[in-house]
């Protein structure tokens, strides 16, 4: 076992490691998005008084809309999960009360056998 100070060492690594990573994620859904908007200009002004390339327009939506979509559900579902180590415990216990069949003799139990 390490002593205290080394597990808060560790920790601070992994909690530095964690956040450069998210860093990372949040930027690259900054960039696609940027694309999205910046295609989405493109083709505003140089492309729309003739009305062509119109398959520009729902892609550059597309990368546009998609890192809010994700950030949205992202975020949501951040908020939606228990933080108390206590209910998680307790919210295991209730996934694992369903019947189990350790025993083997009901493996092949079909009704119409």
């Amino acid at each position: 076992m390490g002593t205290n100070k080394e597990r808060n060492i560790g920790s601070d690594k992994e909690f530095k490691y964690k956040t450069l990573k998210k860093s990372i994620f949040w930027f690259v859904l900054f960039l696609v998005s940027l694309a999205g908007g910046l295609t989405l200009t493109w083709w505003r002004f140089k492309y729309q008084p003739n009305n062509r390339q119109l398959w520009m327009v729902p892609f550059s939506l597309l990368l546009l809309v998609t890192p809010a979509i994700v950030w949205f559900s992202l975020v949501f579902s951040d908020i939606c999960t228990v933080k108390n180590n206590d209910q998680n415990v307790m919210i295991s216990r209730e996934t694992q009360s369903a019947p189990s069949l350790q025993d083997g003799s009901n493996i092949h139990a079909d009704p119409e056998r």
